[in-house]
């Protein structure tokens, strides 16, 4: 584990760019950069959530540090079934119907890829950051991350598309350390998802439990 050398805050920031095929740069807005390497993990006194609207979850991709509590509320007339299978924040929140909400408080740091058991076409990431150090990136590619306690520790982005990548770096108290990543999301396929339990959805995915 790599460790903080003094409490004094400093800032990181830095861009993010996504390739797609044939050199054309994508949309880095779901991105998420994190610092790793921080001693201490402070959760997040704020519940935050995640819309079921429209047969759509949203955010698409949420960032929250580790301890943190997520709320799904539902605002469709018809009934949803969040669900995750992600090692050490997996999760079944069974069918609930509109203005229900239901909490989730995810305790392992990790990606954790939340799915519909009704709606196969409904699909979105938690990232669970290890520290409060963690920034989404904006649309432009750009990112800022506060209060970053001056010392050695890597610098992490995670994309759906683009994958991963880290940099090892050293922060001066009172210092701005710019960081920049480039992801390669060419290869990128939509792999379909099996069910809660395991098993391929319906052949025809219309509500079918609605």
């Amino acid at each position: 584990m790599l460790a903080s050398a003094s409490v004094r805050a400093a800032t990181i920031q830095g861009r993010v760019t996504v390739l797609e095929k044939r050199g054309k740069t994508g949309d880095p807005g779901n991105a998420v950069v994190y610092l790793d390497g921080i001693a201490g993990s402070p959760g997040s006194a704020r519940p935050f959530d995640v819309e079921t609207r429209d047969k759509t979850f949203s955010p698409a991709v949420l960032a929250v540090p580790v301890g943190a509590t997520v709320r799904f509320p539902n605002r469709d007339d018809l009934r949803h079934n969040a669900f995750s299978v992600s090692r050490g924040n997996a999760f079944d929140l069974g069918l609930y119907g509109k203005g229900e909400g239901k909490d989730v408080t995810f305790q392992e740091p990790g990606i954790v890829r939340v799915y519909c058991n009704v709606h196969p076409q409904m699909a979105m990431v938690v990232v669970v950051c290890p520290t409060a150090h963690f920034a989404k990136v904006k649309r432009d590619g750009t990112f800022e991350i506060p209060n970053a306690p001056a010392g050695k520790y890597k610098v992490k982005v995670w994309d759906a598309r683009g994958g991963e990548a880290e940099e090892e770096v050293t922060v001066e108290a009172q210092d701005v350390t710019a960081v920049s990543f480039t992801l390669d999301a060419s290869k990128f396929k939509v792999l379909p998802h099996t069910n809660k339990e395991g098993k391929p959805y319906p052949a025809d995915d219309k509500d079918y439990q609605d």
